[in-house]
């Protein structure tokens, strides 16, 4: 059967725009969510870019810390999953809830301890460029 024909046939049938949309969205989508987000420290906060990025306030961090793992999690509750990219909110198996910023499964992972509770793990494919952010943070931030 001829490209053509296959094409004419979708287009009788009235699915070719659901069949775009996925051939063209799912693409994007995991490009989208495999670009690694940037950590900043304008006016002394932190600031993470990106689809579940957030800015925080110096005054709302308690802790900043590099830490060799992360707390084991048992499910996604709003996020992303795929290979050792892990972006978005998990669940620990002490069911609390963490955000994870995450390109690699092995440390280090910059830890941000926030006074709502909520801790912010972010993690390089590059162990170097984790190590520089944490530094970058701590020098603008200062909390250990």
């Amino acid at each position: 059967m001829k490209p053509s024909a296959i094409l004419s046939a979708i287009k009788r049938n009235g699915k070719l725009l659901p069949i775009t949309l996925v051939v063209v969205l799912i693409p994007c989508m995991l490009i989208y969510f495999s670009l690694e987000v940037a950590v900043t420290t304008p006016n002394q906060g932190v600031k993470i870019s990106g689809i579940y990025g957030e800015e925080i306030q110096a005054d709302d961090i308690l802790q900043i810390e590099l830490v060799k793992g992360i707390p084991p999690t048992k499910m996604r509750t709003n996020g992303y999953s795929l290979g050792e990219t892990r972006i978005g909110y998990f669940k620990t198996t002490n069911n609390g809830i963490i955000k994870l910023f995450l390109y690699t499964s092995s440390g280090p992972f910059l830890k941000i301890t926030q006074k709502n509770g909520c801790n912010i793990y972010v993690g390089y494919n590059k162990k170097q460029k984790t190590q520089k952010t944490y530094e970058r943070v701590m020098e603008a931030v200062g909390k250990k």
